[in-house]
């Protein structure tokens, strides 16, 4: 992405390339109650980033919690971890890594890093929302794409910048199981029928 205005800093017409990172989802299971999938952002620049004192939310779904890191992926340096709950989160679990006064991040070009695992809350009814990463850091970058909720999100995190999201559905178990059995039974009367 390219950034076209005038900061003071440099002369008119100058364009400088934010480095851009990309929220990477992989999903799990659909199901209340099971692991719901993993999530982390992957560099798109060609170049490793330092950041300077960055701090890391993960915006979880209203029906999701951590579930801790994926331990086939790198997580940053020693980040302070913290799960914020209540209130403040509109009642959503964040994940918050903290780098302050941490040596500065080098985050690997093409890589995905600070992959977060989250699990379905075993009580959640049909359920649709959004996954968001944003970052609090002075270093100047940017995510992909544009956010579907910025408003909500500058009400949770001001003073961030954006990176990325995903929307995450989730079912009852019962209702999956009801989805597959009747699946099933579609199926094998199609065979028999033959």
């Amino acid at each position: 992405m390219r950034d076209n205005r005038n900061n003071d800093k440099e002369p008119l017409g100058t364009l400088t390339t934010k480095p851009t990172f990309a929220l990477q989802y992989l999903p799990g299971s659909a199901a209340a109650g099971c692991f719901g999938g993993k999530v982390g952002l992957h560099l798109l620049s060609k170049e490793p980033v330092a950041l300077a004192s960055p701090i890391f939310y993960y915006i979880l779904p209203r029906f999701a919690s951590f579930d801790g890191f994926d331990p086939r992926t790198q997580v940053l340096g020693r980040p302070k971890v913290a799960v914020l709950s209540g209130f403040d989160t509109h009642g959503r679990h964040v994940v918050r890594l903290d780098y302050r006064g941490n040596c500065e991040p080098l985050v690997p070009q093409e890589q995905t890093i600070n992959l977060v695992r989250f699990r379905h809350l075993a009580d959640a009814g049909v359920d649709t929302d959004v996954l968001t990463i944003c970052v609090a850091t002075p270093t100047p970058i940017t995510g992909s794409g544009q956010p579907r909720q910025p408003y909500r999100l500058a009400a949770m995190a001001p003073e961030t910048t954006w990176l990325g999201e995903a929307v995450i559905t989730v079912h009852p178990k019962e209702t999956i199981a009801v989805e597959t059995k009747a699946r099933q039974s579609i199926s094998s009367q199609g065979q028999s029928a033959s």
